[in-house]
């Protein structure tokens, strides 16, 4: 069979859809497909029909996949082997975004899509893990072994060790950047989460700069025509008392920065009396139709 290639699925817009793009090579070269072709399904090599460099690229997807879904923080007490501290090393010498990744993971454990979509990567940034898969038990790293425990420790990685507190402020003023695009009608996926981090950062002049032009109050103007999405909207803002955590931290620094704790009382006041106005709007609307 004469030999295909495909685009390669590390490009960022195909490698959220891989599974699309390897039946459309399937059906472009013609080849039986005789059963479901998933992540656990990678044909064997040596005995495939398949073209074995689509196979490489496939195998490495469903690495960097199992990868990114099993690196974090160990929560629980364990004593780590260290183990895999040297191929750790190796990997990560070099690779600032990679560093930069795994730091941001022990601050927000378990959103690692959120950080990726925060500065437009994608899984692919794990690429270096792939050349050392075979020292590597991805699956089931031990308490204290994973990449993120490594990077967490500053005298495990020396040098590749990022302040905790350095990397917040990185990854809170990239939202901030971000949110200030979406409250003039830029579409980006934010995710509220990041800025429950404000409590890891300092008391930087960079982030309280960012505080006082943010207003979250203005995003209810762009759907108050939408009653469901404004409902989804107050749920975003307000759960878990995101913007009373902010106040709080800026109360709580040495020297507490008066104008942009009234900034921050006032929107957090906008959108209390917006969340009431809008539950009232929604129960009359809700009795209208009894009526």
């Amino acid at each position: 069979m004469a030999s295909h290639r495909l685009p390669s699925l590390y490009d960022p817009s195909t490698l959220r859809a891989p599974i699309q793009t390897l039946q459309q090579y399937i059906l472009h070269v013609n080849i039986p497909v005789h059963q479901p072709f998933g992540l656990l399904n990678v044909p064997n090599q040596r005995d495939s029909q398949y073209p074995s460099d689509l196979i490489q690229v496939w195998e490495c997807h469903q690495f960097l996949s199992t990868f990114a879904k099993h690196i974090k923080l160990s929560t629980m007490e364990g004593t780590p082997t260290f183990k895999y501290d040297s191929v750790y090393r190796r990997i990560l010498s070099g690779q600032s975004a990679l560093v930069f990744v795994l730091s941001a993971a022990r601050i927000l454990p378990h959103k690692m899509y959120s950080i990726l979509k925060l500065f437009d990567l994608s899984y692919t940034v794990f690429e270096p893990f792939y050349a050392f898969r075979e020292h590597l038990d991805v699956r089931a790293f031990s308490k204290g072994d994973s990449p993120v425990d490594f990077i967490a420790d500053p005298y495990r990685a020396g040098a590749l060790y990022l302040d905790l507190q350095d990397t917040a402020e990185v990854l809170l003023l990239r939202w901030f950047s971000q949110a200030a695009e979406v409250l003039v009608g830029v579409k980006f996926t934010l995710d509220p989460h990041v800025l429950e981090i404000i409590q890891h950062c300092p008391p930087s002049s960079r982030i309280l700069h960012g505080l006082v032009g943010l207003d979250l109050s203005k995003l209810c103007d762009q759907v108050s025509a939408a009653p469901e999405a404004h409902h989804e909207l107050h749920k975003w803002i307000a759960g878990k008392d995101r913007l009373s955590g902010v106040l709080n931290w800026l109360q709580t620094l040495p020297n507490p920065p008066m104008e942009v704790i009234e900034f921050w009382k006032k929107q957090i006041t906008d959108i209390r009396q917006c969340i009431h106005t809008n539950q009232n709007e929604s129960d009359s609307g809700r009795l209208a139709l009894l009526v």
